[in-house]
């Protein structure tokens, strides 16, 4: 037997995203390594935090028919130490990492020491409020801690940097205390180098309670996706910047990704490459801020074609922020406000219709598998979609939900279309997958099952083409982008303006257009923690383009004498 106790780096954390239930976790925040508490597993932690230690035999519990890997893994994790072992011995051939989706960056002073701006990491609110920003904190690093957090690139091991800083074992102690505070979570270990640069792995991931706006009273009574859009916007820059930001907004601008194109203009050449007609009617449906029209339309003329566009959209105060920035660029667009499930438009067919990144905000239907001595029988609401278009059932399932708003959106969509036009939806989600709840945005949304929604359109008429969203647009996703989110641009920000510079805007930042726009600054301030990786898989002001697609339909034209 040996006796092994927690290791002080532990902290329990909970999750309130989902309504009515908390998960807890228990989490380490030397590795970033979190085991989700069981009802065992809850036990035996506040066991040994009561007496201070436990008594395991790790062979014994590895060897049994059927082994507890639930005691096993707290030992292999490192979340139970032995009782006479240094906490950090284990850990010094470990490589030091900043954390990836920690916003955390820093400055060297003109003395050398180096100052960290950051927020707090011991919490985050999902879906904040217009004007609630976590506070940034501007604080100076002691020497130890500072040289650890300047070597901590991923190419070192703690040993390696401690050896290099001419520190012990004990003195680190301190300063890793100092470090990896469930406030600060500056670095973490990992004993694999290549998880360095992985933003998705334990050494890159940010432990901390997770809240959603919707407890809040003001935002609560908000009981639907209707409404939300109806009063729950208060500020459409807002709402892209801090809350929902989309691919269209994060690449408004022109830049590599496109080949010096922004995301509407790209979409418009992908859009209308195969169209010949120099006039056309556009409609598109959810309209934003307004910069999807305008880059759409400013590629339209580039390209010589005339276009009528035309914004259908639920929210007021978009539709008020769409009219403000396209009459400033000059653009005439006639505004409709409908629900895009109920839209009519009577005596409108266009050439175009567009669903950019919106139709995850449509409603769902969910159907239920009821079983008796008779066998078993489907019911529930999503049955009707189910059957009217010969959708498939999930096998091993008693419930599954259907995209039955995107259904009614498609059926209307026919109804508005010119005879040989083209109807373009694009939305996270994938050919086989049953819709799931996105929890992190302040309203409810729903991923695609895209091979019913082609399943359905098919059958009402279209003829149609399913592709990854990154395909369609031919986009360059070996482009390096900032790494980090909102936060990260928010800490950047805080030092920009420090010292008297312009801020970033938040969108996604290539090292190119950093470098143009803020690389003597950056080389000046000597800036630490600020990193670019390729778009594929990143970390970015953006949401990852390979879990997107695009469904294209085209209306037939009739034959004639059929």
């Amino acid at each position: 037997m040996t006796a092994y106790k927690l290791s002080p780096y532990l902290v329990t954390i909970e999750n309130r995203l989902t309504r009515g239930a908390i998960q807890y976790g228990l989490f380490h925040r030397l590795t970033g390594e979190i085991v989700e508490f069981t009802p065992s597993l809850q036990m035996f932690v506040t066991a040994v935090r009561k007496q201070g230690d436990v008594h395991l035999d790790l062979a014994q519990l590895e060897n049994q028919p059927v082994p507890n890997t639930e005691f096993v893994n707290l030992i292999h994790l490192g979340f139970l130490i032995e009782t006479d072992q240094d906490p950090i011995v284990r850990f010094l051939d470990h490589y030091v990492v900043r954390p990836l989706q920690n916003p955390a960056v820093g400055y060297r002073l003109a003395n050398g020491e180096i100052v960290v701006v950051r927020t707090p990491m011991d919490e985050y609110v999902f879906g904040r409020r217009q004007n609630d920003l976590p506070t940034v904190i501007e604080e100076p690093l002691p020497p130890l801690p500072s040289d650890i957090f300047a070597n901590a690139d991923g190419t070192k091991t703690l040993g390696q940097i401690l050896e290099h800083v001419d520190a012990n074992p004990g003195d680190a102690n301190e300063a890793l205390e100092f470090l990896t505070t469930i406030e600060r979570q500056l670095i973490k270990l990992t004993s694999n180098k290549e998880d360095c640069a992985n933003p998705f792995k334990p050494c890159n991931i940010i432990g901390r309670d997770l809240f959603h706006a919707s407890e809040a009273e003001s935002i609560s009574e908000i009981d639907s996706v209707t409404e939300f859009h109806l009063r729950g916007i208060e500020d459409g820059s807002w709402e892209f910047d801090q809350i929902e930001p989309t691919i269209n907004h994060a690449f408004r601008f022109p830049g590599e990704v496109f080949e010096g194109l922004s995301y509407g203009a790209r979409f418009c050449a992908s859009a209308l490459g195969p169209i010949e007609k120099k006039e056309l009617d556009i409609l598109e449906v959810g309209g934003g801020t307004g910069s999807f029209a305008s880059s759409f339309i400013e590629e339209s003329q580039r390209r010589g074609i005339d276009l009528n566009y035309h914004i259908l959209d639920l929210s007021p105060v978009l539709i008020e922020h769409q009219k403000r920035a396209l009459a400033e660029r000059g653009f005439e667009v006639t505004h409709f406000h409908q629900n895009a499930t109920e839209f009519d438009l009577p005596g409108r067919t266009f050439d175009l219709i567009v669903s950019n990144e919106v139709i995850a905000d449509f409603p769902v239907a969910e159907v239920r598998c009821t079983r008796d001595e008779n066998g078993e029988a489907w019911d529930g609401p999503g049955l009707q979609w189910v059957e009217k278009y010969s959708l498939e059932t999930p096998p091993n399932t008693d419930q599954f939900l259907v995209n039955s708003g995107v259904f009614e959106f498609l059926e209307r969509a026919w109804n508005h279309l010119h005879e040989g036009g083209r109807f373009i939806v694009t939305e996270y989600g994938g050919e086989n997958s049953y819709p799931v709840q996105a929890i992190q945005l302040n309203h409810e949304e729903f991923s695609i099952h895209f091979g019913h929604v082609k399943k359905c359109a098919t059958q009402i008429g279209f003829e149609c083409e399913l592709v990854p969203l990154k395909n369609f647009l031919a986009a360059n996703d070996q482009v390096s982008i900032l790494d980090g989110r909102e936060l990260r641009i928010l800490c950047l920000n805080h030092i920009l303006r420090s010292h008297d510079l312009p801020a970033m805007t938040y969108s996604a930042w290539s090292s190119y257009e950093f470098e143009r726009q803020y690389g003597q600054a950056a080389n000046k301030l000597n800036l630490i923690g600020v990193s670019f990786s390729p778009l594929r898989g990143g970390y970015h002001f953006t949401p990852e383009l390979d879990l997107f697609m695009a469904l294209v339909m085209n209306k037939p034209r009739k034959v004639s004498g059929i």
